[in-house]
């Protein structure tokens, strides 16, 4: 009787994590997130799954490997200090899209346009003004755009016109044949999404995160965890966008399938209640006032709220104010700009209309000596010394 042939066995599943965390999530000499494991000494001689004897090649390298043209002892000073994780990212990947038909899948909803022209944008996901999935067409290529935030806000993953890379601090990141896997933790999904080119992409589970607000993405829906809202089941055609959460950019504004402002947001790393878009708005920009000093701005959007100007310039600019903080505005020169007032600014121009016409006798010397008092100076703040 013959013996039966005993097979290779497969390396286990917490074996490869093990080696993937170490090495960067790609092959250890130059990075590309497309790689083999490779036992640093061979399978028929060892017998044995060690993490320590595994690393991780590409196809290249790998063949180069087996065809002793890379020696051992330059893959096992690779594994010692990962590529990856000399430059904290992995190597760029280009994927393949191309066509003028854009279609992305979140859970059970899809999101298509048709005949994409030349600077053309199909807008998945927008939060507060930020697309975090894009796909558009410009200079006749289909470019893909993905963005994808940690708990920390900090990026994890993206895709920067059809190149993929990611950093190399989530917990553990796979890659394997059209699937990317993200994971927070054991067990903890991410992120996973499927490639399918030449112009798809479905994100099948996990969550996308950005600025206090959090998506949770199952194969039959999509939760918005802020205010649990769930959707479902949807498809939208020649959108230019899909569910729109959150403020607007003031410099560009969207349409879409859905749109939903004013969202709550959570804080403490995404854990416990949540707060006023507002309140989130105020304590956001209160940790990133900056201040600007002898600078020339032209053909810009300027934000006043908790920013300071001094000895600046600004010509053919936008200008915001959204009445959370005062102006601080110092020696500054303003040519040819356009001024909108939002948000409490904004209500308390449309307040001082309102009294303005419908209360004759009281609101009219009210509004008057408003702007009396105005032009005499009578609402200035000493500007703040830092």
């Amino acid at each position: 009787m013959k013996n039966k042939a005993i097979g290779r066995e497969k390396i286990p599943s917490h074996i490869k994590r093990e080696v993937r965390q170490r090495c960067g999530f790609g092959c250890v000499i130059c990075g590309l997130p497309l790689y083999e494991y490779e036992h640093m000494e061979e399978w028929a001689v060892v017998k044995r799954h060690v993490a320590d004897e595994i690393t991780l090649l590409c196809d290249r390298h790998h063949r180069e490997k087996t065809a002793h043209l890379l020696p051992k002892a330059d893959v096992r000073k690779f594994n010692k200090n990962p590529i990856n994780l000399q430059n904290e990212k992995s190597r760029k990947y280009n994927l393949h899209f191309s066509g003028s038909r854009a279609e992305v899948w979140v859970g059970s909803n899809s999101f298509v346009c048709e005949n994409l022209e030349d600077g053309a944008e199909l807008n998945a996901i927008v939060v507060d003004g930020f697309p975090l999935i894009q796909m558009k067409v410009q200079d006749k290529h289909l470019l893909l755009n993905l963005t994808f935030f940690d708990e920390q806000n900090k990026i994890a993953a993206q895709i920067v016109e059809n190149e993929l890379v990611y950093s190399t601090s989530p917990w553990d990141i796979e890659l394997i044949g059209t699937n990317l896997t993200i994971r927070e933790g054991h067990g903890i999904i991410l992120l996973n999404i499927e490639f399918s080119p030449p112009n798809k992409i479905k994100i099948n589970s996990g969550r996308l995160l950005r600025n206090g607000i959090e998506l949770l993405i199952k194969p039959t829906k999509v939760i918005i965890t802020n205010n649990q809202i769930t959707i479902e089941q949807n498809r939208s055609i020649n959108c230019n966008a899909g569910l729109i959460l959150g403020k607007s950019h003031p410099s560009k504004t969207y349409s879409g399938f859905f749109k939903l402002t004013n969202t709550p947001r959570y804080i403490d790393r995404y854990k416990g209640p949540t707060i006023s878009e507002t309140d989130w708005i105020i304590e956001k920009e209160r940790n990133n006032k900056m201040k600007f000093e002898n600078q020339e701005f032209i053909h810009e959007t300027i934000e006043l709220d908790y920013n300071a100007y001094k000895d600046c310039s600004f010509t053919n600019c936008t200008l915001f104010y959204r009445g959370l903080t005062g102006i601080v505005l110092q020696g500054c020169k303003i040519n040819d700009c356009n001024w909108q007032f939002l948000d409490n600014a904004n209500n308390t121009l449309i307040a001082l209309s309102v009294l303005h016409k419908l209360f004759d006798d009281n609101g009219h010397p009210l509004v008057e000596g408003t702007f009396e008092g105005i032009r005499n100076g009578a609402f200035l703040i000493p500007p703040q010394q830092n």
